[in-house]
Protein backbone atom coordinates (compact mmCIF):
# COMPACT_ATOMS: atom_id res chain seq x y z
CA UNK A 1 0.00 0.00 0.00
CA UNK A 2 1.37 3.39 -0.90
CA UNK A 3 -0.08 6.78 0.76
CA UNK A 4 -3.39 5.02 1.24
CA UNK A 5 -3.69 3.11 -2.35
CA UNK A 6 -3.69 -0.34 -2.92
CA UNK A 7 -0.61 -0.75 -5.65
CA UNK A 8 -1.31 -2.91 -8.59
CA UNK A 9 0.82 -4.28 -11.12
CA UNK A 10 -1.50 -4.23 -14.34
CA UNK A 11 -0.61 -6.54 -16.58
CA UNK A 12 1.46 -9.98 -17.01
CA UNK A 13 2.99 -10.39 -20.94
CA UNK A 14 3.85 -13.74 -22.69
CA UNK A 15 5.72 -13.62 -25.63
CA UNK A 16 5.77 -16.66 -27.83
CA UNK A 17 7.98 -17.71 -30.43
CA UNK A 18 8.66 -20.62 -32.72
CA UNK A 19 10.08 -23.52 -31.47
CA UNK A 20 8.23 -23.45 -28.09
CA UNK A 21 10.00 -20.37 -26.66
CA UNK A 22 8.36 -18.46 -24.31
CA UNK A 23 8.72 -15.59 -21.88
CA UNK A 24 6.82 -13.61 -19.29
CA UNK A 25 6.74 -10.28 -18.37
CA UNK A 26 5.83 -7.99 -15.73
CA UNK A 27 4.64 -4.82 -16.51
CA UNK A 28 3.22 -1.44 -14.80
CA UNK A 29 3.12 2.15 -13.82
CA UNK A 30 6.43 1.84 -11.64
CA UNK A 31 8.13 -1.25 -12.91
CA UNK A 32 10.72 0.45 -15.22
CA UNK A 33 12.27 -1.29 -16.95
CA UNK A 34 9.92 -4.61 -17.42
CA UNK A 35 10.87 -7.39 -15.01
CA UNK A 36 11.28 -11.07 -17.11
CA UNK A 37 9.75 -12.80 -14.96
CA UNK A 38 10.83 -17.07 -16.51
CA UNK A 39 11.78 -18.06 -20.10
CA UNK A 40 11.62 -21.40 -21.13
CA UNK A 41 10.26 -24.12 -23.82
CA UNK A 42 6.98 -25.04 -23.81
CA UNK A 43 6.05 -29.06 -23.99
CA UNK A 44 3.71 -30.08 -26.04
CA UNK A 45 0.33 -31.00 -25.42
CA UNK A 46 -0.69 -34.26 -26.61
CA UNK A 47 -3.91 -35.58 -24.82
CA UNK A 48 -6.50 -33.28 -26.81
CA UNK A 49 -9.00 -35.73 -28.79
CA UNK A 50 -9.41 -32.90 -31.57
CA UNK A 51 -6.25 -32.42 -32.48
CA UNK A 52 -5.78 -36.20 -32.76
CA UNK A 53 -9.09 -36.00 -34.89
CA UNK A 54 -8.09 -33.72 -37.19
CA UNK A 55 -4.08 -32.32 -37.53
CA UNK A 56 -3.03 -28.76 -35.83
CA UNK A 57 -1.59 -27.79 -39.08
CA UNK A 58 -5.01 -28.32 -40.34
CA UNK A 59 -6.51 -26.67 -38.23
CA UNK A 60 -4.59 -23.49 -38.24
CA UNK A 61 -4.27 -23.05 -42.06
CA UNK A 62 -0.17 -23.56 -41.53
CA UNK A 63 -0.62 -26.62 -44.45
CA UNK A 64 -1.02 -24.41 -46.84
CA UNK A 65 1.19 -22.06 -45.85
CA UNK A 66 3.82 -23.65 -45.61
CA UNK A 67 2.90 -25.12 -49.47
CA UNK A 68 2.95 -21.83 -50.80
CA UNK A 69 6.01 -20.33 -48.43
CA UNK A 70 8.24 -23.59 -47.17
CA UNK A 71 10.58 -23.17 -49.64
CA UNK A 72 11.47 -19.09 -48.46
CA UNK A 73 11.42 -20.43 -44.84
CA UNK A 74 14.03 -22.99 -45.75
CA UNK A 75 16.10 -20.29 -47.61
CA UNK A 76 15.58 -17.96 -44.30
CA UNK A 77 15.27 -19.79 -41.29
CA UNK A 78 13.67 -18.91 -38.09
CA UNK A 79 15.02 -19.16 -35.14
CA UNK A 80 13.84 -21.99 -32.96
CA UNK A 81 13.38 -22.60 -29.18
CA UNK A 82 16.43 -21.24 -26.67
CA UNK A 83 18.14 -19.38 -29.96
CA UNK A 84 15.24 -16.79 -29.01
CA UNK A 85 16.88 -15.66 -25.73
CA UNK A 86 19.98 -13.68 -27.06
CA UNK A 87 18.06 -12.00 -29.35
CA UNK A 88 15.13 -10.99 -26.65
CA UNK A 89 17.98 -10.16 -24.06
CA UNK A 90 19.67 -7.89 -27.04
CA UNK A 91 16.13 -6.40 -27.70
CA UNK A 92 15.17 -5.15 -24.24
CA UNK A 93 18.52 -3.68 -23.62
CA UNK A 94 18.48 -1.04 -26.36
CA UNK A 95 15.10 -0.22 -25.20
CA UNK A 96 15.03 3.50 -23.61
CA UNK A 97 15.10 3.64 -19.65
CA UNK A 98 12.33 6.29 -19.73
CA UNK A 99 12.05 6.30 -16.00
CA UNK A 100 15.93 7.19 -15.85
CA UNK A 101 16.24 8.96 -19.21
CA UNK A 102 13.08 10.64 -20.56
CA UNK A 103 11.70 11.10 -23.79
CA UNK A 104 11.40 14.06 -25.41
Amino acid sequence: MVDGKVERRHWLYFGLAPGGYFEVLLQGFKIRPDQLLVRGIAEEVTDDWYDKKVPVARQYGMDDFDKKYGELFKQYPVPLGMDWAPIMDAYRAKQPKTDIEPVN
